[in-house]
């Protein structure tokens, strides 16, 4: 299923997106804050498309002017949280450096939402960020979500990399009373 906002859309991932996905997730800020190594080649990129990302719950996003590919919205259960009930999701996004700060994060967050809320009837969405990744903090609480709790997150087997995250929560009646005005 693929979406359209005013500035976006948000598709499924294709193995040509990996050429794109290298150049963004290679930016220190951008791959670090989701807890991802760094790809060394466009075809580690191109099977961590294939292994990660084709499938339902995981889109790209790209700009509807040019088509350029500038991040990743995804909902899942369970992703980073101990939620297991199918009635509920959890959303994970990153976006390029260069396009921080002009809202596309939010526009493409409140797209899913919508699409969680209305289309599949979930009664409460989650997202989270490791601890440091004020970017994410703030497009969270901005759209509504409320602060739900503390844990930790093992990032890497080899390594046993450890990290904190913050988890919030949204309920639909939270969202129907935030944004069906």
């Amino acid at each position: 299923m693929n979406f359209e906002t005013d500035r976006l859309i948000i598709r499924g991932w294709k193995e040509d997106d990996a050429n794109r996905l290298f150049l963004l997730v290679n930016d220190p800020d951008v791959g670090m804050a989701c807890g991802w190594p760094r790809h060394e080649s466009i075809d580690e990129a191109r099977e961590f498309i294939k292994s990660s990302m084709l499938g339902d719950g995981n889109w790209a996003i790209v700009l509807k002017e040019n088509g350029e590919l500038i991040g990743e919205i995804e909902m899942r259960i369970p992703y980073c949280t101990d939620i297991r009930d199918p009635e509920e999701g959890e959303l994970g996004f990153w976006l390029g450096k260069e396009y921080w700060g002009k809202g596309y994060m939010s526009e493409a967050v409140r797209c899913i939402l919508h699409y969680a809320f209305t289309d599949l009837n979930k009664k409460n969405m989650y997202a989270g960020h490791f601890v440091g990744n004020e970017n994410s903090n703030r497009i969270i609480t901005r759209l509504g979500f409320e602060f739900y709790k503390t844990h930790t997150y093992l990032i890497d087997l080899k390594t046993n990399r450890i990290l904190i995250v913050e988890d919030y929560k949204m309920s639909k009646d939270k969202y129907l009373e935030l944004y069906s005005k």
